[in-house]
Parts: C-alpha cells; structure tokens; sequence
C-alpha cells in the first residue's frame, strides 16, 4: 500500500504543480477547472498524508523530483517554450499544499 499511496501522491503534486504552472504563466485562461483541479489535487494530497504521516518527511524530494514532470507537460499543454519556466520549481512545500494559495 505505501507504493501506490508514494505514486499516488507523487502524481497529485505534479498536477498541482503543472496547474500552478498554467495559472501563473496563462493568467488570461485561468478558470474554474484550473481551480478545481488544484483544489482536488490538495485536498488528495492531504488525505494520503493524513493516511501515511510517515510520506511527509519525503513530499520535498517529491515535489523537486516531480516538478521537471509537471513542466513538461505544461510545455505540451499550453505550448510555452521550456525556457519560459523557472530552472527549479518556484513554489515552496507549503504554497503547493496551502488551500487558499493561488500565484499572482
């Protein structure tokens, strides 16, 4: 079960993160699904750390090791260039997970 909850939430912060992405860098398509799935991807996140407290001391490696992910595939999403986004993930721990944090 820690596997699929560590692919889990591993996959959960790389959505947030490419969502966080699009916000900041598409501030003109920014809409209530962008929202949404921001919204869902932490409120997942919460639960599986509530669930497997003993994940919260890897979810910065995660989020450094997912974030090159998540630009990827904003890149194919919104058709930006790589050098657009920043080297390293400009969102810390707690701007990803925070409920209320939306860039800009």
């Amino acid at each position: 079960m820690n596997k699929r909850e560590r692919r889990a939430l591993e996959s959960y912060l790389r959505n947030v993160i490419l969502h966080l992405l699009k916000w900041t860098y598409q501030p003109n398509f920014r809409g209530n699904s962008w929202r949404q799935s921001i919204r869902n991807g932490r409120i997942a996140i919460a639960k599986i750390l509530r669930d497997s407290p003993s994940l919260k001391k890897e979810v910065a490696s995660f989020i450094q090791d997912e974030y090159e992910a998540a630009v990827a595939d904003a890149v194919d999403e919104i058709g930006l260039e790589r050098k657009t986004f920043p080297a390293s993930n400009p969102f810390s721990e707690q701007q990803i997970c925070d409920k209320a944090f939306f860039p800009n």
